[in-house]
């Protein structure tokens, strides 16, 4: 015993430590608030998320989609959450609006860019699901109006609407992180090439689909079928730079200048190597889609053959116009029954043909002149 209001100073110390440690739970509990809840692990690390990704990568994308679905309510603003949401979305059917929200509601948080290319460093295949959900909005802004074979022959003459233009950049924004995290894809360099053609930035889908010509040229792995793949590759990148630079080509002609008609004359004629080249892929191999290309390759033709002849008509090269559009005919005239073999009805070529007739109609005008004036050289 202890006489009255003594304590051992061991008593003391005890007493001292218990409300040091009272005091800090309530400073705790003062600086925190009574509602706050415990720090969450990121979105990345929870198990839920990780099981989601697998069945992802599995193309299990219903369970997927439940799973982040349980997620998204945990995590609102995950950036991944999100984005991985509108992947998933996107590969099922009739789900093509909610899929274009959440991958919109992915780029609106703060430093989404950042994260997505984090994460797609370290999981490669994240950029694939980019590559698909970017190539998904240009078939669908391609089908908005026409379909994209109905629309090939003026495609880079037409305005998009809106709904049009708003996923196309919803591409391009895929596309650039895609990019970001691997910029040695062919695919997602084909995809931009594609976007900046329709965009009407031919100078910059020229370099792009050059550089992927030479990566195809050095290409040394082939597919099962030897280098059918490679082949394909070939056909697409010289398809498509041959028709952005007939679009690049149509605009110079527009702008009336000398200068410009000359550069516009050298593009068609690049044009026309790049769809000869297509021609001779398409006599050496057999493609699975074979009629589409052959059908796909005589509307570019059409469209180069028809512009080089107004080139010729401006720089005087009369008997080398008549040629360019009876060339052009025959190709017209052909490509009706092309587009039955694929199912097409009505192939998009009115446009083509009243470029065909006007320059006819352009060319018995100036044989009315010679003949009027014999002196009159018409190549003049």
């Amino acid at each position: 015993m202890y006489p009255l209001g003594r304590t051992s100073s061991a008593r003391r110390r005890r007493l001292m430590m218990a409300g040091i440690a009272l005091g800090s739970l309530m400073l705790g509990i003062l600086l925190r608030g009574p509602f706050c809840e415990p720090t969450r692990p990121p979105a990345e690390d929870s198990p839920l998320f990780k099981a989601a990704i697998l069945l992802v990568n599995q193309a299990e994308y219903e369970r997927a989609a439940r799973l982040l679905y349980q997620l998204r309510r945990e995590y609102p603003r995950s950036v991944l959450v999100l984005s991985h949401l509108g992947i998933v979305l996107d590969h099922q059917r009739h789900q093509g609006p909610d899929a274009e929200r959440y991958f919109d509601e992915s780029l609106e948080t703060t430093g989404s860019e950042n994260a997505m290319i984090a994460w797609g460093r370290d999981h490669p295949e994240f950029a694939a699901y980019l590559e698909d959900f970017a190539e998904k909005r240009l078939e669908l802004a391609s089908e908005e109006t026409t379909s994209t074979l109905e629309a090939l022959p003026d495609e880079d003459e037409e305005r998009l609407s809106d709904f049009q233009e708003s996923r196309h950049g919803r591409s391009r924004k895929a596309l650039h992180i895609a990019e970001k995290i691997n910029p040695q894809s062919a695919r997602t360099q084909l995809l931009i090439a594609k976007n900046e053609h329709i965009q009407g930035d031919f100078e910059s889908a020229d370099r792009r689909l050059s550089r992927l010509l030479v990566w195809a040229d050095s290409d040394e792995i082939p597919d099962v079928d030897g280098t059918l793949i490679q082949w394909d590759n070939h056909f697409t990148y010289h398809e498509l730079r041959g028709r952005n630079a007939t679009s690049w080509a149509n605009r110079l002609q527009l702008e009336g200048s000398q200068a410009a008609t000359q550069k516009a004359r050298e593009l068609i004629l690049q044009a026309e190597q790049d769809l000869g080249n297509c021609s001779r892929y398409l006599r050496n191999f057999i493609f699975e889609d074979q009629l589409f290309k052959e059908y796909k390759l005589q509307v570019a033709k059409l469209k180069a053959s028809v512009m080089r002849g107004e080139s010729d008509i401006e720089l005087g090269l009369i008997p080398e116009a008549r040629f360019r559009f009876q060339k052009a005919r025959r190709v017209l005239s052909g490509l009706v029954g092309q587009a039955r073999l694929i199912g097409l009805s009505n192939p998009k070529t009115q446009r083509m043909a009243r470029r065909i007739s006007d320059a006819e109609s352009r060319l018995r005008s100036l044989d009315s002149r010679s003949r009027s004036h014999p002196g009159i050289d018409e190549n003049r």
